[in-house]
This record gives structure tokens, C-alpha cells and sequence, in this order.
């Protein structure tokens, strides 16, 4: 498939210096929701580990992979030192581990989710992350991936 350019430590860390703050969004970008305990805690302790490594800090913030995300995984990510975390196209609940945000597409506006649009905007979110389950269940399927099936999955050398 097409792959996009993804930002450098190097830039990373250009960009931090200017003030900005990147935050985790997992190892391999599972669906937290549908992984069980342990493997739900590797991803957070590996992408947490990555970004301490690349950026020289660890990131504050998680944003659930396609916005999934329960009672469950927020108590994991609350035991993973994260300070709170972000999910898709849902109402304020309350917690700063289900902070609702807004997904930003090729057709967002320059502002998402302010002024007349912004009702349709999240009722889109809603439906394109309801699509989004096709390509869990697509990624759950390849061998080697986390959340494939154990007898299709291959453990990484040293874990």
C-alpha cells in the first residue's frame, strides 16, 4: 500500500525545541480494544520507550489507535506513566484518559470543529472511524502483527 513520509527524531526534536509536544499513538498502531492485557501494555511501554529514546523525553499524552478505547485501556495507560489520552468523536466523559478529539483528513477545514461545520464534522468522524474497523480487521490478519492470532504471530527476538 502507500506509504507516507513520517517525521525524523531529528525533526522531532527540531520541532520540540519550537515549543511543540508529540505524544504516543502505540508501538504498531493496533486496536487497543481488541489486544489482551499483556500485549495492550507492550505497545504503551514501547512507544513510550521510542519516543523517550528518539526525543530525549517521554511523551505525556496518548491517542488510542482509531480512537478505541475503554475503562480498560485507560487504566493501562494510566498504569504506563501517561498523563492522559485522547479518543475519536465522542462527548466529554469527564476523564483525562478520554479527552474527545476530532481527526484531521485531507477534507478537514483549516480550523476542525469550529463554526457551522462543525456538528457534520463530527458526525463524519464518527462514521469514518466506524470504517476504520475494515482495516483493523485487515492488519489483525497478516502474520507478525500484534493482535494477529497467536499461531500466525511471530514474538520479536528478545521478549
Amino acid at each position: 500500500g502507500r506509504r507516507f513520509a513520517h517525521l525524523s527524531w531529528r525533526d522531532m526534536r527540531r520541532w520540540e525545541a519550537r515549543g511543540v509536544t508529540f505524544g504516543s499513538h502505540t508501538a504498531r498502531h493496533p486496536r487497543l480494544t481488541w489486544l489482551d492485557e499483556a500485549e495492550v501494555r507492550l505497545e504503551l511501554q514501547e512507544s513510550r520507550a521510542a519516543l523517550r529514546a528518539g526525543c530525549d523525553r517521554a511523551a505525556p499524552l496518548l491517542s488510542y489507535p482509531f480512537g478505541a478505547a475503554g475503562k480498560r485501556e485507560a487504566r493501562l495507560a494510566r498504569e504506563s506513566d501517561y498523563e492522559g489520552a485522547v479518543a475519536l468523536a465522542r462527548r466529554w466523559r469527564g476523564s483525562r484518559f478520554d479527552i474527545p478529539r476530532l481527526p484531521v483528513y485531507l477534507w478537514s477545514p483549516p480550523r476542525p470543529g469550529i463554526g457551522l461545520t462543525s456538528p457534520a464534522e463530527w458526525l463524519m468522524a464518527a462514521a469514518t472511524n466506524r470504517c476504520a474497523v475494515g482495516t483493523s480487521v485487515i492488519h489483525r490478519l497478516r502474520p507478525g502483527r500484534v493482535g494477529a492470532p497467536a499461531a500466525r504471530r511471530e514474538k520479536p527476538a528478545g521478549l
